[in-house]
């Protein structure tokens, strides 16, 4: 049984380590279409700059912090918890045949004996860093997504307002007009959000379910109480930035598709018949919803958290 769970311990571990190369790969890749996406940001502020942009900012910004506080701190957890256990493990290798080194959080192979200070210390730490880095680069990476379509929600809100807001203008044809512009600018800047981050998108859901569905048969396999709540931590710390994700592009298809709804509130029927073609240019264009999409298995969205919850 231990040799199973030590397998897939080092299956866990090589499936983190090749996320965080291909995220990097990804990222550095995107780079410039990342920036760019700052600078359409910037052009859709002047544009328009949404009443609750404040609001929008502190709230990026709230689950930036915390997930980064749970990750350094359910990180440290889960990797320095087998120092505190290492006598149940020694008494456990002299009891039975298990023969892997104990303290660590997941078992490696080396040429050497490093079971003696300051060796071990020294091996912990080659653990240890990469994993932190690993942590906060994906936490880092994901946060800024959910950031950029916290701003586009924003800003479809503001434009629904600018909606509202037409028909009571002095000008309502030059107003409708403006409104079509930024309705297009807000469309480019969420197609531009997922040309960026639709690859790590991909490989994130393709990562963490597979690393979800080893974690839970882990969980199967283990009899300790410590155990089992290092595998929780692990297992919501995935769970939890897969569910962000998905919860962000949920929220960005029901804005985008609640635009057709703010029209029929208004008095569009009754206007003008320029007006209300440029009112059916963006009722037309609010029937397809702004998405994230993740390669083969089609948009970020609750249903597809729900997919992956099931599955594992």
């Amino acid at each position: 049984m231990d040799d199973i769970t030590d397998v897939t311990e080092n299956v866990l571990m090589c499936c983190c380590l090749m996320v965080l190369l291909y995220v990097l790969v990804c990222f550095n890749l995107k780079r410039r279409s990342i920036l760019n996406l700052f600078k359409m940001l910037n052009e859709l502020n002047r544009f328009e700059a949404p009443v609750d942009q404040a609001e929008t900012e502190g709230k990026a910004g709230l689950i930036s912090k915390l997930f980064v506080i749970y990750g350094v701190i359910g990180g440290s957890m889960y990797y320095y918890l087998p120092l505190f256990f290492m006598d149940r493990c020694e008494q456990r290798k002299t009891q039975t045949e298990y023969s892997q080194p104990c303290g660590l959080f997941t078992h490696i192979w080396l040429p050497f004996r490093f079971d003696y200070t300051p060796v071990f210390q020294f091996v912990v730490f080659f653990q240890v860093f990469p994993c932190y880095f690993f942590t906060c680069t994906v936490i880092s990476i994901f946060t800024l997504l959910c950031g950029f379509v916290l701003h586009a929600i924003c800003h479809l809100r503001q434009f629904k307002q600018r909606i509202y807001n037409v028909f009571i203008e002095t000008d309502p044809l030059l107003a409708v007009r403006d409104c079509v512009i930024y309705h297009i600018e807000i469309i480019r800047f969420c197609e531009h959000i997922d040309e960026s981050f639709s690859p790590l998108c991909f490989i994130h859901v393709t990562i963490t379910s597979l690393n979800l569905s080893i974690l839970a048969f882990e969980a199967v396999q283990l009899a300790s109480l410590y155990e089992y709540f290092r595998l929780s931590l692990h297992f919501m710390g995935w769970l939890s930035v897969l569910f962000l994700v998905c919860y962000s592009g949920q929220q960005l298809i029901d804005e985008s598709f609640s635009i057709c709804e703010a029209i029929y509130d208004t008095n569009w029927a009754e206007a003008d018949v320029e007006i209300q073609k440029y009112v059916l240019l963006i009722l037309l264009r609010s029937q397809k919803p702004l998405t994230l999409s993740t390669g083969a298995f089609g948009i970020l969205s609750l249903e597809m958290f729900l997919s992956v919850s099931i599955v594992v």
